[in-house]
């Protein structure tokens, strides 16, 4: 167990016994520190790690919340929503597609990793049994978030979440300042994971000569802050336009601010683009309502002035975004999607099974890992999440929040389809929960 784990757990554990709704929330707010580990399994670079979220977490459902599913409270039965059992039954067909690699048994290879040109043969291993163990975690997070949050709680948890991101931030700038000014970064403390992805603090670029630092913070890699951060971006871009505010008005809009100008500062490609995304798919929203298109037009414009200051101007595009096609990166995603395809191809039904293909995207991965079934099934998920916050007649609190939530949805989307889909990370499953959450509460005001 790592120091930073031991005092969070034990903070954890008090917070049970004493104001366990608070264990809910310390939770959300290590939710995103996905390099911090609290217990560490194996040797440097060769082991896995519990994320330190993973144990705050799962003391609050095995403790706290969990009891409530499996048994009756109260005479009461807990019962899912059916967009809830979709996401069941999508982890019971990956579950089942694990009987794949024992047919397949060595008779093909497969790109597990995701390096370019590393492969191995196909064969039941832990690997399978630690990847899916991921994705049931996941998933309860996300149920047990819908059942557990009501409005009050909906808002207070955005704002954990919303602090939890200012603290990132300032880390990350605490990053680039003892890079630049020669200090030891102090990785000891968040970014003790062992896992050999959870290096990205160490990550610079070389431009032209001059080398260039990119931001991790406490998160695995650059493009994963970028979708914690991003994440967040609707909601708030929600609270200036229908003046609901999470904090308030000086908050919220400075905060707002910051994710602008953060996102790019972290030179992900996957950043950029899906903050292009999410401002095309905005500005269509805002233009259907007809009611805020000049202001629309006016935040576009906005964009465009800090996308050339910050981007065009510094030769950022070309290094991070168009170069990057022709780069090591590119070739190995890409290499990793034909490998995925092609084993879909030949295993379409139920593909070679759960955490066998390491595709750097979202559809291929689903698709050659839990075939045509489980990807059939996670569109289902996703269709009915979008279309049942797209047609919610009585808002709480917030009247656009339920737009903001679809375009959370769609924009994280989007950035794993473009760079891989981070289901053994918690924050993707934190939004479907959030998500679901206000569904409920919707419909029961209703």
């Amino acid at each position: 167990m790592t120091i930073i784990g031991f005092i969070i757990l034990i903070l954890g554990i008090i917070l049970y016994y004493f104001r366990n709704e608070y264990l809910f929330y310390l939770s959300v707010f290590f939710l995103p520190f996905s390099a911090t580990s609290a217990i560490d399994i194996g040797k440097k670079g060769e082991g896995s790690s519990v994320q330190l979220y993973m144990a705050l977490i799962s003391i609050w459902m095995a403790l706290f919340y969990f009891p409530k599913i499996v048994h009756f409270i109260d005479g009461n039965r807990i019962r899912l929503s059916k967009t809830s059992s979709i996401l069941f039954l999508f982890v019971i067909s990956a579950s089942f597609s694990l009987i794949m690699p024992l047919y397949i048994n060595g008779k093909e290879m497969s790109n597990i990793t995701g390096e370019l040109g590393v492969y191995e043969p196909i064969n039941f291993s832990n690997r399978n049994v630690t990847q899916l163990l991921y994705l049931i975690f996941g998933v309860f997070i996300s149920v047990n978030m819908e059942q557990y949050l009501n409005e009050e709680r909906i808002y207070k948890t955005i704002k954990i979440y919303s602090l939890s991101l200012v603290f990132i931030m300032a880390w990350g700038i605490l990053e680039l300042f003892c890079f630049y000014a020669g200090f030891e970064y102090p990785a000891y403390i968040f970014n003790n994971s062992i896992s050999k992805d959870a290096g990205g603090f160490n990550q610079i670029l070389q431009i032209d000569g001059d080398t260039t630092k990119r931001i991790a913070s406490v998160t695995l890699e650059p493009s994963i802050l970028v979708q914690v951060l991003i994440l967040a971006l609707p909601i708030y871009l929600s609270s200036f336009f229908s003046k609901k505010y999470i904090f308030n008005k000086t908050f919220d809009l400075l905060f707002l601010i910051s994710l602008l100008l953060y996102i790019p500062l972290t030179t992900s490609s996957t950043g950029i683009l899906g903050l292009a995304f999410l401002i095309v798919i905005f500005l269509f929203q805002e233009i259907q309502t007809k009611k805020y298109i000049l202001i629309s037009l006016s935040f576009f414009c906005l964009i465009i002035t800090l996308s050339y200051t910050f981007i065009l101007d510094s030769i950022y595009l070309n290094t991070f975004v168009l170069d990057k096609a022709e780069s090591y990166s590119a070739i190995e995603r890409i290499s990793t999607i034909i490998d995925g395809w092609n084993l879909f191809v030949k295993y379409p039904i139920l593909g070679v099974g759960w955490g066998i293909v390491g595709s750097h995207d979202l559809i291929i991965k689903i698709a050659s890992n839990s075939g045509i079934i489980g990807l059939s099934l996670f569109y289902l998920f996703l269709n009915s999440l979008i279309s049942k916050l797209n047609k919610l007649k009585s808002y709480i609190n917030n009247p656009k929040l339920s737009k903001a939530l679809i375009l959370s949805v769609s924009t994280l989307i989007f950035c794993n389809l473009i760079s891989g889909f981070s289901y053994p990370l918690g924050h993707l499953w934190f939004l479907f929960g959030l998500a679901l959450a206000f569904i409920k509460v919707n419909r029961q005001q209703a």
